[in-house]
Formats: C-alpha cells, structure tokens, sequence
C-alpha cells in the first residue's frame, strides 16, 4: 500500500515549517503533482476562516487533527462532496469518522511518528460498528511488530507495543545517544543478519519503539489502543484511560471525550452535542428558577453519562467527576492539551450550591457517615457523591458502613444507582420497612461443591493463563517494626489469620480450561525471617532494596495457596520490616492495609494472654 495516489488535487497546508508534518503537509502535494495552498496559523484556529478558504481554493485534499475537524463541524461547515480527508495526530473516533464520511467524498486514518517520517500506515474509512477507527497496515518499506514486554511477538487480537522498522526509519535522537539507544532497539528478528528477509522483505535491522498500544484484527489491520503512558494505575488497578473515552463517545449525545487522572481518582472532560447543551441548560434553568450563570460546569447528564458508564464497565473505571466543557483546549498543532484542563478545584461544582440538610434520622446518619468517608464537614443531601471525590473504594465502606448502622445488607450498586443522601436514604428507609427476616440470615454454601469466581476473579485468572510468570498483579508493602519482636508469636498471628480469612486460603485450579476455586483448610504460611544486622548499615540499604524488590517481582501461582507472603528483615535488636505481598485476585490496595491491621491486632492480643 502507498499514500502517494491520496495525493492529488489541490491540498490546504496548515503545518509550520518547523513541524515534521511539513515533510508530508508541502513536500508529498508536491513531488505527486498537487497544488499546496499555505494557511497561516491565524486561519488554522479560526473555524470560519479555515472553511472559507476550502470554498474558495477549491481544496480537494486536506489533512488536520481530529480536533481541527471537529472545531469546523461544530460551526456548523457543511462539508464538501469532492473534499478528500486525512486525519492523523490522534485517535480518530468512529463517530467523528462516520460524521465527516457522509459530508465529504472519502475520510482516511493516518498513523506514524517523526521517528518514521510522519506516515506509517493508511486506513481507508468505511462505516461499521465498531467504536473505534483502524489506522490500517504498514505502507510500503515499512514493517510494524507487536510484541510484548519481553520482545516476544503477541497472538493476534492480543494488545502489545508497537515497532516499526524499514525505509522510513531515522538514524536516532541528534546528540541525545542515551535517547537513541532506549527507543532505536537492535531487531530481536533480524539475527544481525542484514540480508535476512521475510515476506520478500528485507528485515529491518533496527526498530523504533513507539510506545503505542496496538493490537491486531482479524484483517491484519491495527487498531490502535492508546499510548502505553497513557495506562494508569489508580487505587491499584491498571487503567486504560482510552477505554473510558472509548465508552464515553459511543453516547449519542458525547462528541468528544478525554479523561485524565487526578490525585487518586480520574477526571472525565465531554464536550456534547449542540442539542444535548441546550437540553441541560433548560433542565437546569427548570430546576434553579433562573437563567442566570448557567454556563454548565460539571455535566448536567453526568448521572445518565455514569450509568451508562457503570453498565459497560467496571466500578474502579468510573470517574469521579464528569466536567462539561464547550469545546477542549488545544496545542499549537492542534491536538488536545490536556495540561490544560481545569482541574476539578478550579470548576464550580455542586459544592458550591446551597446545603440542604438532613429532613430525617436516615439522611443524618448518612450523612455522618459520607462526612467521615469523602473528609468533607458541609455536604448537602442532594449533592453527587462521585462530584464530591467519591470512587469504588470509598462505596465499599459507605455500603460497609451503612450495614453496621442500619442492619442492612445493600449491593454496592445501590450507591451508584442511588448517588445522593437523599435517594440513598429512601433506599434504605424502603429497605428496612420491606425487611422480613435477619438479612443476616445467610445460608452456607457447601465448600466442596464447584465454588464460582467473581468476575474481577475471573479477569484475573485470564490475565494469569496469559502470562503465567508477570507479576504486575502483585500487590506488595513494606512495614517497619520497632521494639521487642517474639518471631514464633508471629508466625502463630499469620496462621490464625488465615483460619479466618477464608480468602487467604483460596486457590484457583484450571480444570478443563476453566478456572475454579478451591478453599484449603489446612493452609499455613511459613514466615521466612531473614538476618541482616550484621551488615553495614550501606550493606543493609542495598540488601533491603533488593529483597523488597525481588519480593513484588516474585510471580505466584494461582493452583496453590496462600497467595500471600510474609518475610522479615531484621535489621537491629528492635527493628525488623516486615514484607508483605499479596495477588490482586484476592485483595486490593485497601484490603491489605485491613491485613496489616488485623495482624496488628492479634499480635497485641497474644502479648496480652
């Protein structure tokens, strides 16, 4: 495949000189027999300006971000028959390709660093159903590998890193060497053999490391997945940030979306459709009496938008704040700056309307216990408790909570579903009339029958079949011990634990490719104390530093339990630290700091006996 047949007409150039797009923006037009028509930067962020030229010039071609073109049909450009498109820069999301597909005469997706010069691959848009746009194979003299952290190529269908080799590859980062050698990688293919081909192509010798998360389908086109850097990891679960954008724009009423990560939770930014703005501004002029300062700030559909959220994902994913915004501030070249999206303390929110109290017992308990949990003193019963800082973690101790104060027993969706005092407070008020027996009242489940997995249980498991031996789910702490410690009395405190922890007893079989639970009765952990104080105290840091390490990088098997682990470093006479690590299918972030806790607690208890 090759872009130059794209290429001809007369193409609008809106790239500075300075910009690598340049090499494709002026020179590709030319050296293919198109006319260049320059646009200054003046009309390149001026909507009408930018569409008045396309009239007329009569351009045939051009090629923009994907928020230069949605700049243009938000006011209200109508598109042009012959207008061929070129996207690139970002991720083109379906909605917007579609959109522009039916108002000009043909939309292709273009994928490539500068490091390859500008262009990669080209994909050809037509209309389908998926949510996102594919960027196509590799043009000409070019090659792309998918592989994984260990430079293994991944299955197909199965996310990896990008690398790209070929004619179009630069030698390196000028004067940066240490650059060069961290992203420019030896081809782990080529053998150092130079002549060595593949596909009656000649292997590359070097690859760029892009840094883009790809995976590909079952045309052998890429669908691109996001930056690697955009993965985060909020209260210990690893978060695709283009997952949740993904979701967000297949609303009918979303246009665009962004979402960034923020403290410890993450921040959703929406720009809406025309009559989706006008609708919330009237719902929203209904509900205060006036018109005045109505410019919506957090989204007035951030209810209906979270819903449809939680149906399609899971609870850790969900933002805390969904902020309306009328249209995304951009970068110079006209991509996204996400740097510059107001924060959720710079945006007047609900906290700044009027605070409604408590009209009854239950809303004043509640709201005592939402004041303990979101460490806020003014609530108003009516306010959101994910706009106020609320997350996944924080619902499970509001419900927790809401059990010890009420004798209820509510699913953790009631809060999503029900995200105020007020509505949360009916829930229970129904509840508790509606209540006929004990909801204590649980009935035991026979342990040696086939136990189910929950289904974050189950994505773990899957992850595990995948790579066995990564130990990215590990989830580990370090905690320092001083005074007198009796090693046999702790070990005696571990056990005990996991006689009544259930979970700590837990294994995960395969049996027929299947996964299944098995609890262990006769499980013990074996406390590992290590002697380190005759060691420099230099010798002791390093030491310390390379068994915490080697601790988290230690991979369990899932078959055998405990899948926890406890080791102790003694440094001095009355100073130990204790390691403890544990897998993500059966504790989170939170619930090991409740571990420490309780091991805490049963070890002040035997010294009292």
């Amino acid at each position: 495949t090759t872009v130059a047949p794209v290429i001809k007409g007369k193409y609008i150039s809106k790239a500075a000189i300075s910009k690598d797009i340049v090499v494709t923006a002026n020179n590709l037009p030319l050296i293919t027999g198109a006319t260049v028509v320059l646009a200054t930067r003046d009309i390149a962020i001026d909507a009408d300006r930018l569409s008045q030229i396309i009239v007329e010039n009569n351009i045939t071609i051009m090629q923009a971000t994907p928020a230069t073109w949605r700049m243009l049909l938000d006011n209200n450009w109508q598109g042009k028959p012959d207008l061929k498109i070129l996207c690139g820069g970002e991720a083109l999301p379906e909605n917007l390709a579609a959109e522009l597909d039916s108002c000009c005469q043909e939309v292709y997706n273009l994928y490539g660093p500068t490091e390859t010069t500008i262009w990669s691959s080209v994909h050809k848009y037509s209309q389908g159903n998926s949510s996102t746009v594919s960027i196509g194979k590799a043009i000409a003299n070019t090659q792309f590998y998918i592989l994984d952290s260990y430079l293994n190529l991944v299955p197909k269908g199965i996310p990896g890193e990008l690398y790209i080799g070929g004619a179009g590859l630069a030698r390196g980062y000028l004067h940066r060497g240490d650059l060069t050698a961290e992203r420019f990688i030896p081809n782990p293919f080529s053998l150092n053999i130079e002549h060595l081909t593949f596909n009656n192509h000649q292997l590359p010798v070097t690859l760029y490391k892009t840094g883009d998360r790809v995976r590909q389908l079952p045309d052998n086109s890429l669908e691109y997945l996001g930056r690697l850097d955009n993965q985060v990891k909020i209260r210990g679960f690893r978060i695709e940030l283009g997952e949740i954008e993904a979701v967000l724009t297949q609303n009918a009423v979303v246009k665009n979306a962004v979402v960034i990560p923020h403290k410890e939770n993450l921040i959703a930014y929406v720009v809406l459709s025309k009559g989706a703005l006008k609708d919330s501004l009237r719902i929203a002029e209904e509900q205060e009496g006036s018109p005045k300062g109505l410019a919506p700030k957090v989204a007035s559909g951030a209810g209906e938008l979270r819903q449809s959220l939680t149906e399609r994902l899971p609870s850790y994913m969900i933002p805390s704040n969904i902020i309306e915004l009328e249209s995304f501030p951009l970068t110079p070249n006209g991509k996204i700056d996400r740097k510059a999206l107001p924060l959720p303390d710079v945006v007047e929110d609900s906290s700044n309307e009027t605070i409604i109290l408590p009209q009854n017992k239950t809303e004043e308990i509640l709201l005592g216990i939402w004041q303990e949990v979101l460490n806020r003193n003014s609530i108003s019963i009516d306010a959101n408790f994910f706009e106020l800082g609320g997350h996944s973690l924080l619902v499970t101790r509001v419900i927790s909570q809401v059990r010890e104060a009420f004798t209820i027993e509510l699913p953790l969706r009631s809060l999503f579903e029900h995200p105020t005092i007020r509505d949360l407070g009916r829930v229970i008020d129904s509840e508790q009339s509606n209540s006929t027996k004990n909801p204590f009242d649980i009935e035991i489940v026979d342990r040696e029958s086939e136990l189910p997995l929950s289904f974050a249980q189950q994505r773990q498991w899957f992850l595990h079949q995948l790579e066995p031996d990564n130990p990215a789910y590990n989830i580990s702490t370090a905690v320092k011990v001083t005074g007198s410690l009796d090693i046999d009395k702790l070990q005696q405190c571990l056990n005990i634990l996991v006689k009544r922890q259930e979970i700590l007893q837990t294994a995960f079989l395969t049996v027929e490719g299947k996964p299944q639970l098995q609890i262990n009765p006769d499980t013990v952990i074996n406390l590992q104390a290590i002697d380190l104080r005759e060691l420099s105290e230099e010798e002791k840091e390093e030491e310390i530093q390379q068994l915490k390490t080697a601790d988290a990088r230690q991979p369990f098997q899932l078959d055998t339990s405990p899948l926890m682990r406890v080791k102790l470093l003694q440094i001095e006479r009355e100073e130990n630290i204790l390691l403890l690590s544990v897998h993500h299918i059966i504790a989170d972030g939170w619930s090991l700091g409740v571990l420490v806790k309780e091991i805490v607690g049963l070890y002040q208890e035997a010294g009292e006996q």
